[in-house]
């Protein structure tokens, strides 16, 4: 390489640390991570540095495509089938302990003209008639490291930089997130979460090769992707308490925002609205388990959550349907008319008004359904 100033400049890598730059005639010791701190009598000239040479064949090898206006992803580089750098288990042993007369056994005996009878033939297929190894099912002339598995040349290994990888891992995000019909930042963490990273910013080769393994799986059967989002059961809730239980909805926050394409701090209110607490800090135990059986049904449909956030307008002088029913769990009281609601109750919510008025609490069966048809004392009262 030539630069402004100065000539023969080359790929070097430090043999020490791997680190990697350009430097005059490949001299490893003036790279910038000082490892070879000897500039003048010990040059390490590691330009030819086999990682070096491997990344070189890798790159001549790659192939760009034409831009396609039609399909967005028809200029991503595409990866090229290659037989080197990548080890495959069982090939070196296969390889080493190979006679160079590979021939499976079935095949040697149609030639000596006593055929495996019907039958028996398949395991004989796969044994190698001159090693105690395996032959290549595919073309029978070359070792395969186990019965049944190709020889790396009939099925080479399909070799990524990592700019490839996280393209194809981008690209099969999105192609997720259309299958299963779920927001692809939700799409995007269960794929992080899958290998155990916060974000895929500095992830090595490896992580992503299994994130983009993990995606391909899915792809050929949605359903089996995992939703990323505990689901415990009301039991398992009940069980649970203060902490456990805001941890448990803090996970329902983000994938929420994303399947409503809401920002997260209103997506914390409307819950927060919903459980009739201030914050999360200040709800009672029974509050935050609603709000995480809300959470999880707002993410299963999404419908709901509008018909919460804009109801539909009553007909005149018909209440409004509540927005949610239940059972009461414990003893407790109507919020309109204060009447004792017993446990195992009917109680429910009705949709939020408008400002200036506030949401109500949960309220009696008679003052969600029969108030206005069968009006109590209190009732008359209240409307007064």
């Amino acid at each position: 390489m030539y630069t402004s100033d100065d000539a023969l400049y080359q790929w070097t890598m430090c043999p020490q640390c791997g680190a990697f730059g350009a430097e005059f005639c490949g001299y490893a010791e003036r790279l910038p991570c000082g490892c070879l701190d000897d500039h003048e009598h010990h040059k390490v000239a590691n330009g030819s540095d086999k990682r070096l040479l491997a990344a070189y064949r890798a790159a001549q090898l790659e192939q760009w495509h034409a831009r396609d206006f039609i399909n967005p992803h028809a200029t991503v580089l595409l990866p090229t089938v290659r037989e080197a750098l990548v080890q495959q288990p069982g090939a070196a042993a296969a390889a080493e302990n190979c006679a160079g007369e590979c021939r499976s056994l079935a095949e040697q005996l149609r030639q000596e003209l006593c055929p495996p009878a019907p039958g028996e033939g398949e395991g004989l297929e796969t044994l190698c008639s001159g090693c105690p190894g395996f032959v290549c099912g595919q073309c029978g002339e070359r070792p395969a490291p186990a019965a049944g598995v190709p020889c790396r040349a009939c099925e080479p290994v399909v070799l990524l930089t990592e700019n490839q990888a996280r393209q194809r891992l981008n690209w099969r995000v999105e192609q997720l997130a259309a299958a299963t019909d779920v927001h692809g930042r939700r799409v995007n963490g269960i794929v992080n979460d899958s290998i155990g990273a916060k974000t895929r910013s500095g992830l090595s080769l490896a992580k992503l090769g299994a994130a983009l393994a993990n995606v391909e799986r899915w792809l050929e059967d949605p359903s089996s992707m995992p939703t990323g989002l505990p689901a415990p059961s009301p039991e398992d809730l009940d069980k649970l308490h203060g902490p456990e239980l805001r941890k448990i909805l803090a996970t329902y926050v983000g994938p929420l925002a994303g399947a409503l394409y809401e920002p997260i701090p209103f997506v914390q209110k409307q819950l927060n609205d919903w459980m009739g607490a201030t914050s999360r800090a200040e709800a009672t135990d029974e509050q935050l388990r609603d709000a995480i059986m809300q959470a999880r049904a707002w993410i299963e449909d999404t419908d709901a959550y509008r018909a919460y956030t804009h109801p539909e307008p009553p007909e005149p002088g018909v209440l409004a349907a509540p927005m949610r029913t239940k059972n009461a769990a414990a003893d407790s009281s109507c919020s309109l008319c204060t009447a004792l609601v017993v446990a195992g109750e009917l109680i429910g919510r009705m949709p939020h008004p408008h400002r200036p008025y506030v949401p109500m609490a949960w309220l009696c069966a008679h003052c969600l359904f029969d108030r206005r048809t069968k009006p109590r004392l209190t009732d008359v009262l209240l409307g007064a």
